[in-house]
């Protein structure tokens, strides 16, 4: 399950690495993309922070919103032309692996709230019991929901060659 966790995390930050950095080429192309499908607005990817707990669920949330705009952004013909980030493209337009991230925000959201409530500087004690409970509940079929998802067929495979992981990461997956 360790695994499918990274890799998740990991294509998230390729995507937004790719759409939502300084590369002027992807970026254009998403942000028109982002436009058309927020109705003018300009909504980009978060960038996680150390310092604000439950960063990564609010990156997952924010890719799983701009699914549209990067779907779009990767169909476009200079996109497709530009052939350096090809990889991205058959990942992307997989409908599994948005799914996959679906269960995976499900099932880490009585968490997610757990992270905000002790972001906060108020009392919420019966918030956090709540969300504890909730946790407990849920989280056992969250993960096999996701584990389900994740080994289904049609699920594609993902390069990690192109991907930013960690030595230490690397290592694990490749069984060393």
């Amino acid at each position: 399950m360790y695994v499918t966790v990274i890799l998740i995390v990991e294509e998230c930050h390729q995507l937004r690495n790719i759409f939502g950095s300084t590369r002027h080429g992807p970026r254009s192309i998403f942000r028109a993309a982002a436009k058309h499908h927020n109705n003018g607005r300009d909504i980009n990817f978060l960038k996680p922070s150390e310092c604000r707990m439950a960063a990564e669920c609010l990156q997952f949330l924010r890719v799983f919103r701009l699914k549209d705009a990067i779907q779009q952004a990767t169909r476009d013909k200079v996109f497709v032309d530009y052939k350096r980030f090809s990889f991205v493209i058959k990942i992307v337009n997989c409908e599994e692996f948005w799914d996959t991230l679906f269960a995976m925000i499900q099932a880490i959201h009585p968490i997610y709230r757990i992270l905000c409530l002790s972001d906060m500087k108020l009392g919420r004690m019966d918030k956090l019991k709540y969300y504890v409970c909730q946790t407990d509940r849920l989280l056992e079929d969250g993960m096999r929901n996701l584990m389900k998802k994740w080994s289904h067929p049609r699920m594609p495979t993902m390069d990690f060659s192109s991907c930013c992981l960690s030595k230490q990461d690397k290592d694990f997956l490749s069984g060393d």
